[in-house]
């Protein structure tokens, strides 16, 4: 089989298209050729006639060569050698024998060369084959009878115009391919062309086979080299983050088997040299005529950039920018938080609201200015003392808050003590040489035991501040409680 395989098989520069029709030919000869050459042997031993021996081996022998040009891109005239000979080999059998019968096989020839022949080449190979047949006709009146030759004439018009209208139908089709193959490979230059273009990875997952198919973009953007790149869904999902890795392999599996048509995350990836990166992701997902989903093309875009500068906003939007400390809209969300937490763990929550004594007694001497460097150190200062589970904010003007959670009121009342104390010892440039110094007043609440609520807990530190600012600044005073702790000396 595989040396018949070979036999039959044209060269390689011929077409595809070609290459299909030349093997058919090639089959066809093939088996004319066979059935030539036997019978040629069985006339030459039975019948013993010369003249059809002689016109047999002459025909085999045509017909290899006829064979061996189908191979070749001249198979067109390998049909119309095919197509002569055996035509003739009828003509000259007939005039010989004077048998109609041979005349029939004169319809092979012409269906043969609407196989291979262009209409115009058909309908000339049947012209000149029903002349051949009036010809002889009329050679060989009466002995050939009218009603054969009309009937062989009759036989290869059909054949004829079959083939003719078989050829305008298959031209038509041949068009049509060239035409959409033109416009395909048109797409697909389009399509490789922008691939490439873009930054993006565009990609392309065979969902029955599992290859995936990537372009350049996945080098260029995650600093891979070719020979890492792998053509399967794994190797892209290994490099997904591990905090988000299976969320987003069971979001892409349920959206191919919730038949939907697009899928669209933004997540992290790892690239060739260890980091990670944010991405977009997008893709469609394609189904067959069934309803079944076999692909998703998609694209993803390095989104780094962008999430760096939206957490750089919101950063700006939840920070004090002269302090650095948290703002008041941060400070009450997060307040608001902590108090749904205690609630449900039973614990408590303290607050430490202090300001800056004679605040605008130090803007109006030493100017607004030397305000705003007090504050900026102070918010300095706070950074460096909270701990880690606190939560430093400013509450507004020259007040600040600190969010103590889990702390009891005595923890908090020592804390905003040595706040207090630490707080004396700061050397701001404008107050150094001040007789006053810098000092702050400090007011303590506990939540749920001042105030159940954020509006409650708020309340109650304020009214202790400012207690501790009537009693003579400089102390601490908790909500509550007649006096604060007495004032440093």
């Amino acid at each position: 089989m595989a040396f018949l395989d070979r036999l039959n098989k044209p060269v390689a520069s011929i077409g595809e298209t070609e290459r299909r029709r030349a093997r058919l030919l090639s089959a066809l000869l093939a088996a004319q050729l066979f059935l030539s050459l036997l019978v040629t042997l069985l006339i030459f031993f039975t019948d013993h006639r010369p003249i059809e021996t002689y016109l047999g081996l002459g025909t085999t022998l045509v017909l290899v060569g006829a064979f061996f040009l189908s191979r070749t891109r001249y198979y067109t005239l390998a049909a119309l050698l095919a197509v002569g000979t055996l035509s003739g080999t009828v003509f000259i059998s007939e005039a010989v024998r004077l048998d109609p019968g041979p005349l029939y096989f004169l319809v092979l020839g012409v269906l043969m060369g609407s196989l291979f022949f262009s209409r115009r080449d058909t309908i000339l190979t049947m012209a000149i084959i029903m002349i051949g047949i009036g010809l002889l006709f009329w050679v060989s009146f009466p002995a050939l009878a009218l009603r054969d030759a009309v009937g062989a004439m009759f036989a290869v018009l059909c054949v004829g115009v079959l083939g003719s209208v078989a050829i305008t139908i298959r031209q038509q089709d041949q068009v049509e391919i060239h035409r959409q193959s033109i416009s395909l490979r048109q797409s697909e230059e389009r399509f490789h062309l922008i691939s490439y273009a873009t930054n993006d990875v565009v990609w392309d997952w065979d969902i029955l086979s599992g290859h995936v198919w990537r372009n350049k973009g996945i080098q260029r953007l995650f600093g891979f080299d070719e020979d890492q790149v792998r053509p399967e869904f794994d190797w892209w999902r290994e490099l997904i983050h591990p905090d988000e890795r299976e969320k987003i392999a069971m979001n892409i599996q349920a959206a191919i088997a919730n038949g939907e048509t697009f899928w669209s995350k933004e997540y992290r990836v790892q690239r060739a040299d260890g980091s990670f990166v944010y991405v977009f992701d997008r893709a469609y997902i394609i189904h067959d005529e069934s309803g079944k989903p076999v692909r998703m093309i998609g694209a993803v875009m390095d989104i780094t950039a962008r999430k760096q500068a939206e957490e750089v906003l919101r950063q700006e939007s939840l920070h004090d920018p002269l302090t650095g400390l948290f703002n008041r809209r941060y400070m009450e969300e997060m307040l608001e938080r902590e108090i749904r937490r205690a609630q449900r763990s039973q614990q408590q929550i303290s607050i430490i609201m202090l300001d800056v004594d004679h605040f605008k007694k130090i803007n109006d001497t030493f100017g607004h200015a030397a305000g705003d460097t007090v504050l900026h150190n102070l918010g300095t200062f706070l950074l460096k003392y909270v701990r880690g589970g606190d939560i430093a904010c400013r509450y507004g003007g020259d007040e600040f808050i600190l969010i103590l959670p889990g702390a009891t009121l005595d923890v908090a009342r020592q804390r905003a003590e040595k706040l207090r104390l630490e707080a004396e010892k700061l050397k701001i440039g404008p107050l150094e040489k001040s007789a006053a110094g810098f000092t702050v007043s400090l007011g303590v609440a506990v939540f749920p035991d001042q105030g159940k609520d954020l509006g409650a807990i708020l309340k109650a530190v304020d009214t202790a501040l400012y207690a501790a600012k009537d009693a003579g600044r400089n102390r601490v005073f908790v909500a509550g409680e007649e006096k604060g702790e007495p004032e440093a000396t």
